[in-house]
């Protein structure tokens, strides 16, 4: 990646800024945001600074952080102060277009999981266990699928079978 010069940062300073934001991005630790990077992001790129680089790098931890720094990232223009800084905002905007999908995935799968082990102590609570089979079959196996529920209206026990999302709940 080839940079300009620029008034407040030469070509040289910028393409450590790139790598070093690739590097945050790949690993997705905001704890490697060193001092260089967070002066560019909220100086020049319109980030809040959270007060200091310990507050910005805290702000932005986990992986939903990283997910907003890097929406934010590209809604600026990099256009303003005493020098245009496009090719930098550009390249930095390119790293965010790529990762941005694969980063979302992360970040849904970290969500199913936590709710899935919390579904899974709440059922434990109350004497039920709750598994994830990919490929059951969608037919009500009353020794899988099934679970006694209360009828309130007919005052006895119904079955109701659980089969959209493969969810299985077991007694």
């Amino acid at each position: 990646m080839e940079f300009q010069d620029e008034l407040r940062f030469t070509a040289k300073q910028k393409g450590k800024i790139y790598k070093k934001f690739m590097k945050v991005v790949k690993a997705r630790d905001s704890m490697m945001i060193d001092k260089s990077l967070y002066e560019f992001l909220h100086v020049y790129s319109g980030f809040i600074a959270h007060y200091n680089l310990h507050g910005f790098r805290d702000y932005y931890r986990h992986l939903k952080g990283i997910i907003e720094m890097l929406e934010e990232l590209l809604l600026h223009h990099f256009e303003w102060g005493a020098g245009s800084y496009t090719d930098i905002g550009n390249a930095l905007k390119e790293i965010a277009r790529e990762a941005l999908p694969g980063i979302r995935i992360e970040e849904e799968a970290k969500i199913k999981q936590r709710e899935l082990a919390t579904l899974q102590a709440l059922a434990a609570k109350h004497g039920y266990r709750v598994g994830l089979e990919e490929d059951a079959p969608c037919a009500v196996q009353p020794e899988l699928q099934t679970m006694e529920v209360p009828s309130i209206q007919a005052k006895k026990r119904k079955r109701e079978a659980f089969c959209e999302g493969q969810l299985l709940l077991k007694l």
